[in-house]
């Protein structure tokens, strides 16, 4: 029998040979994107009858979490190997079967050119806002944030290794698409620019960063980077090689602390 795959980069959901598997009701959906979170890791009690029931603990919270766990399995049967771990529980899952550890496990590979391809892969799993069919506020709230910038942490990743291959291209082609997620994201700005100078498109360069610097200084009061605004003179200037002297991997310092109250394009 195929083995089950999970998937919370986007709605939760699980699927086997392509098929999905249907969730029995919003608590058990809840319950398991609270385990899949923390996969092949012990959950507590408490910290899953937070999540199920957001807050609003049922009379015998103990009991109905069991309950929980008892439709869940039911559901996805021997799909799910979910076990007792001390005062909570644990749900076991290899790197293949959950896009969420797919993800780390490319972000942890040496940088190089098999991570760069490794890392093409994943930045493809990306299928909306994480846990959007899930009813947890506490979940959402905790979560979704955390899990974005997990994604965007790896988008940056392969747009630079791909920069330093050679692949300035793809980048040009993917990134304004992957950019949506956040379109603040100062790395991702910078990389953007850096590919369409290489791409031969200095004017396109110049003019994301015209629209990014309008656009922070009208909602933030704040201007860009400095190292953003150096690479701009240098394409300005049109530079042979921007990127050697660029220090990309310090963009987005001056925006950190607020990108999480800027709205995703």
């Amino acid at each position: 029998m195929a083995t089950p795959y999970f998937a919370v980069l986007g709605p939760v959901e699980v699927t086997r040979a392509g098929r999905p598997i249907p969730l029995p009701g919003v608590r058990t959906r809840s319950l398991l994107a609270a385990l899949l979170i923390s996969a092949n890791q012990a959950v507590p009690v408490d910290d899953l009858i937070e999540a199920v029931w957001d807050r609003g603990s049922p009379t015998h919270p103990r009991s109905a979490l069991q309950n929980a766990v008892f439709r869940l399995r039911g559901a996805l049967g021997d799909a799910l190997t979910l076990e007792s771990a001390g005062a909570g529980y644990r749900l076991w899952v290899d790197d293949d079967q959950l896009d969420l550890l797919q993800m780390e496990r490319a972000l942890q590979i040496a940088r190089g050119e098999s991570a760069m391809w490794e890392l093409e892969k994943i930045v493809r799993l990306w299928r909306g806002t994480p846990l959007s069919n899930v009813d947890s506020k506490v979940l959402r709230r905790d979560m979704v944030p955390r899990l974005t910038d997990r994604y965007l942490t790896a988008v940056e990743r392969w747009a630079e290794l791909c920069l330093q291959h050679g692949r300035h291209e793809a980048v040009a082609e993917n990134l304004p698409t992957l950019m949506t997620v956040n379109s603040y994201r100062e790395k991702l700005i910078g990389y953007l620019m850096v590919a369409y100078f290489q791409d031969g498109r200095s004017a396109d360069a110049l003019l994301l960063y015209e629209r990014t610097r309008r656009s922070i200084n009208e909602n933030l009061g704040i201007d860009p980077s400095t190292s953003l605004q150096q690479l701009h003179i240098r394409i300005l200037r049109r530079d042979e090689e921007p990127t050697l002297n660029f220090p990309l991997p310090t963009l987005g310092q001056n925006l950190q602390a607020h990108s999480n109250s800027i709205p995703s394009a």
